[in-house]
């Protein structure tokens, strides 16, 4: 009976799925086009809008509230958008509550002239944003922020304008949350994944949970955090799972900023970071790391929180804090460039073969650390792993098939 019954669901999902689909309309825009206009207006959910290749300038704000839209371009190196003085928003609000699917792909967003130029925003107790944004480029464009809370009023700005102000340097403002029936209820908010993208030259990339109810998942794994102010900023119920990052060359690397928020770090590498005053990795939170190194940054480890940690490297750090050096490994990395930047891991390195598992474990086996490009096999190497355009022998694949 039990059978039937999940059979009948998943026959009733199809039908709404494919009957959804089939009145869907694609939106095709080119330069000259006014995408503002074409994605606020004529788009419902379940249809498809695709940004072709060229330069796109934003002429008014794009604010799309609870539709569920795939954005596709033809490639971040072929389809551009400026942003310049407006903003994309996406959110939810008490006027729809139907569940919502974003997606983001293949775009290059940049030269914005507002400070928070790309926002997610969820008002709605008890429901979910899902947010994928894969293979995309922001290059100068202020804050990406992903905002949740229950509000009475939707006057947020006024008191978190900027995020400058949750750097752990002083307290955030008190908000207060409306409760459905004074209840208090966990619930996810927002489900956010970030993959193979870039961010460079901009302010950060934020993640703001005000509601101590509304939890936010944000998952972001083989993407590029350089030359800007932060990598990435968390603050309250914020759970974020980072693998197979780089961090480096901003003024700070990445921030727990409140006690209840939790990460998870894997092949991670955090290098020359803070420049005079800022941080490798900000702590106030509780965080798991494996595998990663943070290296030759102002503060490599600030720590107020609670670190578990297995088989991480530190080194030339000036300070770290709030944690026992002794029980990480501590080796210079021996860091070389290669076809794809600067931090692959040279042939004498000890971070070589020096994780925590198997590289197949953490699904790196099909990435590098050589500069000869040959794939990770066996105990996964430490740190960041670049994508490599190697191919294994006939042999080699088959005996990967049937291990």
């Amino acid at each position: 009976m039990k059978r039937m019954i999940n059979t009948l669901i998943f026959v009733l999902c199809l039908i709404l799925f494919f009957g959804q689909t089939a009145y869907a309309t694609s939106y095709h825009i080119y330069p000259g086009d006014d995408i503002a206009y074409t994605v606020t207006n004529n788009t419902c959910s379940w249809d498809i809008v695709y940004i072709h290749e060229g330069i796109h300038t934003l002429k008014d704000d794009v604010n799309i509230s609870g539709k569920s839209l795939p954005i596709v371009g033809d490639g971040s190196d072929k389809t551009i958008i400026i942003l310049d003085d407006y903003v994309f928003r996406i959110y939810k609000t008490q006027n729809n509550a139907n569940p919502m699917i974003f997606t983001i792909s293949g775009i290059t967003f940049k030269n914005a002239k507002t400070s928070e130029s790309i926002i997610f925003e969820n008002y709605i107790p008890n429901t979910s944003m899902n947010l994928v944004l894969s293979d995309c480029k922001f290059e100068k464009v202020g804050d990406i922020a992903f905002i949740s809370s229950v509000y009475p009023i939707r006057d947020y700005k006024k008191t978190i304008n900027r995020c400058d102000i949750y750097y752990g340097e002083s307290s955030p403002p008190e908000i207060g949350t409306a409760r459905i029936g004074n209840k208090s209820s966990n619930y996810k908010a927002m489900n956010i994944e970030i993959i193979g993208s870039n961010f460079s030259n901009s302010s950060s990339l934020t993640t703001y949970s005000f509601s101590q109810e509304s939890i936010i998942n944000l998952r972001v794994e083989n993407s590029l955090f350089i030359n800007n102010n932060t990598g990435i900023q968390v603050f309250g119920p914020v759970d974020l799972y980072l693998k197979n990052n780089l961090f480096a060359n901003n003024l700070k690397g990445i921030l727990f900023d409140s006690t209840n928020s939790k990460g998870k770090l894997i092949n991670n590498t955090v290098d020359s970071n803070g420049h005079a005053s800022g941080y490798g990795i900000y702590n106030k939170g509780d965080i798991d790391f494996q595998n990663n190194i943070i290296s030759n940054n102002n503060y490599g480890i600030y720590n107020e929180g609670q670190i578990l940690q297995n088989s991480n490297l530190l080194w030339g750090n000036k300070i770290n804090y709030g944690l026992i050096e002794n029980d990480f490994l501590v080796f210079d990395p021996l860091f070389i460039a290669g076809p794809n930047g600067p931090y692959y891991l040279s042939e004498q390195s000890k971070a070589l073969d020096a994780g925590s598992n198997d590289s197949s474990y953490f699904q790196l086996n099909n990435k590098t650390t050589s500069v000869n490009q040959e794939f990770d096999k066996g105990t996964v190497d430490l740190g960041y792993h670049y994508d490599s355009k190697y191919k294994l022998s006939l042999f080699s694949r088959l005996i990967d098939i049937f291990r």
